[in-house]
């Protein structure tokens, strides 16, 4: 019994204790004590990983002078909530201030930001609204047997073939994102080091990458070696030890 009632007040204080520690870090901030901050807003994310709380740590480490550690809370801020504008604004301005911005101009600019969108959703969210759909679908033709109003049937009949439709396009998009979901392989890097054409250091030196660079990770050796994918499609491969995982999160369904 003892034990239930001491749950039950964690559960209780818990999100107080948060939003006051979270309130002392947003004044350290903005009375720009950075370090302060820093500490706050780590504290808080080791007890509920957030989008905004990432952001946030992010702008501390940006003001502090730590670029790439801005970078990589942004990133984690961007797994949490893909469409965290402000996150993904910033962390422009650091790879562009770093020289490794990502960003590229494309002749297929539309295409690219359609893509960005529907893998920003995951696999079971455009499953769900595919099922939804097909839901839709099946009341629609239902009402279409079993009424004898025109105006019904056209309307019902309509909507059939739109949710029949959607819920086609909408099961694409999710194989689509369940293929295109790298987000557990992504690490950036955190200090400049090269890029090797094997898993040696006496290997050759592939080309040089900066510190605060995006990576995914194709697979890890025992041996403590990384082959990675830079943004532009080269590969090689680096130290595991100099780079950080972004998801430090289980997965998306953390509050965002």
């Amino acid at each position: 019994m003892n034990k239930i009632i001491h749950i039950l007040v964690l559960c209780l204080f818990l999100p107080l204790s948060l939003s006051a520690n979270k309130a002392v870090a947003d004044s350290a901030y903005l009375n720009q004590q950075y370090d302060t901050a820093i500490q706050q807003y780590e504290h808080v994310l080791s007890e509920s990983p957030n989008s905004t709380v990432y952001y946030n740590l992010g702008n501390a480490y940006y003001q502090s002078g730590d670029t790439v550690m801005a970078i990589l809370n942004y990133e984690r801020a961007l797994y949490l909530d893909p469409f965290n504008e402000d996150a993904r604004f910033n962390l422009n301005i650091c790879q562009n201030r770093l020289g490794i911005s990502e960003q590229s101009v494309s002749e297929m600019y539309i295409f690219d930001k359609f893509v960005e969108f529907v893998v920003s959703r995951s696999a079971s969210f455009w499953a769900w609204m595919g099922f939804l759909c097909a839901v839709l679908f099946t009341f629609c033709y239902l009402l279409r047997r079993f009424t004898e109003r025109s105006v019904i049937v056209r309307i019902a009949s309509l909507l059939s073939i739109m949710s029949l439709v959607a819920s086609l396009i909408f099961n694409v998009f999710s194989i689509w994102a369940k293929v295109a979901d790298n987000s557990e392989k992504k690490n950036v890097l955190m200090q400049s080091t090269y890029l090797y054409a094997n898993p040696n250091s006496s290997a050759k030196q592939v080309r040089e990458i900066k510190a605060g660079t995006t990576l995914l990770v194709v697979e890890t050796t025992n041996s403590g070696w990384s082959q990675v994918e830079l943004p532009r499609g080269e590969s090689g491969w680096i130290s595991a030890e100099i780079s950080s995982v972004i998801p430090f999160a289980e997965d998306r369904s953390i509050t965002q």
